[in-house]
């Protein structure tokens, strides 16, 4: 039997958000999962709560890049009064680092009209230790995009059968970690694009430690038109600092963030 991911339109009747399921039958030109997924498959349940808000958390992390910096000792008059007294500190460097990101399909229980996201499928972008990604984005092409869809396919047949459930898939659970470091940090701002369940507002995260990893869960929803085209998801912003030094000492500066996500992409 032919398998599909969603077979009709459906409302979701949540509090915060409104989601359709729509008709997808896989390409048979291609294989599906070769993922052993039998009585291993495990569900997180996603909170009401967190679809009406991004869920975000973040934690203190150890400092990654550090610059050389000219300071006086103590006061001068003259210019080689200012050489003979100067030395070279150690400051941290305005930086971010799009550390990685991660999508699970997500799925809605017609019984229990529960969200959850499977765990054991997904896909995952990470950054290499040589290379620091600035504006990181997980590519899928058409191919990849299918084999992705036949194994959440696949994923839903077996839920199904352990379970004795319906269930069908809605959308994407979207979450990236973001390293930023500065002397003087303020904060992280970042968009959402469309789609997103949980709205397109900005959204801003205080910075409390020189050196913070912040994680970012989004959750975007899956339309038929967007089964088959090039659909790219994402978030982007910026992070905002004070400069501790130089002469912009005391002035606002900022680094542009982008973390994405697209599907049927020819790149």
């Amino acid at each position: 039997m032919k398998r599909k991911i969603l077979s009709t339109i459906i409302a979701l009747t949540l509090c915060f958000v409104s989601a359709f399921a729509t008709n997808i039958s896989p390409d048979n030109n291609f294989a599906d999962s070769e993922i052993n997924m039998a009585n291993n498959l495990t569900l997180t349940p996603i909170d009401k709560a967190d679809l009406g808000s991004p869920k975000i958390t973040f934690s203190e992390a150890p400092m990654i890049n550090l610059q050389d910096v000219t300071e006086s000792i103590i006061g001068v008059d003259t210019v080689d009064d200012f050489i003979a007294n100067k030395e070279v500190v150690r400051a941290i460097l305005q930086d971010f680092i799009v550390n990685d990101i991660t999508v699970k399909p997500l799925i809605i229980c017609m019984e229990d009209q529960g969200i959850y996201s499977i765990n054991q499928i997904y896909r995952q972008a990470h950054r290499w230790v040589d290379n620091q990604p600035r504006f990181q984005t997980l590519y899928l092409t058409q191919e990849e995009t299918i084999k992705f869809y036949n194994e959440i396919s696949n994923a839903i047949d077996t839920l199904s059968a352990q379970h004795g459930k319906t269930y069908y898939f809605i959308g994407w659970d979207f979450s990236t970690q973001i390293y930023v470091q500065a002397e003087r940090p303020q904060s992280i701002t970042w968009t959402p694009s469309k789609q997103c369940i949980t709205g397109t507002d900005e959204r801003t995260l205080k910075i409390p430690y020189k050196t913070t990893v912040a994680n970012i869960q989004e959750f975007f929803q899956i339309t038929a038109d967007d089964l088959y085209i090039r659909k790219p998801l994402s978030v982007r912003g910026g992070f905002f600092f004070l400069y501790p030094t130089g002469p912009n000492a005391g002035k606002q500066g900022s680094l542009a963030i982008s973390a994405g996500f697209t599907t049927n992409s020819d790149l």
